[in-house]
């Protein structure tokens, strides 16, 4: 598996960066060496510095945006503080590394 980008289903821990409150449970949906998209219950402001937790990984983010699905929220956010993920150094439950589009492919033909 290579640094692209991974589909994957993993729960993490997710908390505002210095908030007093619990962290809260979110799915890892997609992940990059540079950020990532968590599927999570609750709404999340925009904005703001956050870390992104499970056994084996720790990575502060800033969340780009959040946006309401059917069922849930998406977190769309980017590693910050110098943090990139290796493949090497962890994995996601259940990943998926996604294809390379080619030209034709974004082109739509």
């Amino acid at each position: 598996m290579d640094s692209g980008r991974v589909l994957c289903s993993h729960l993490v821990q997710v908390r505002i960066d210095g908030a007093e409150r619990a962290p809260e449970w979110a799915n890892l949906e997609e992940l990059d060496a540079f950020g990532a998209v968590l599927g999570s219950e609750r709404e999340w402001p925009t904005q703001v510095e956050i870390v992104i937790e499970t056994e084996g990984f720790r990575a502060p983010a800033f969340v780009q945006s959040c946006r309401r699905r059917e069922t849930d929220h998406a977190l769309v956010v980017e590693f910050t503080g110098g943090f990139r993920w290796d493949p090497e150094a962890w994995r996601p439950d259940h990943a998926y590394a996604a294809p390379a589009q080619t030209k034709s492919a974004k082109a739509g033909g």
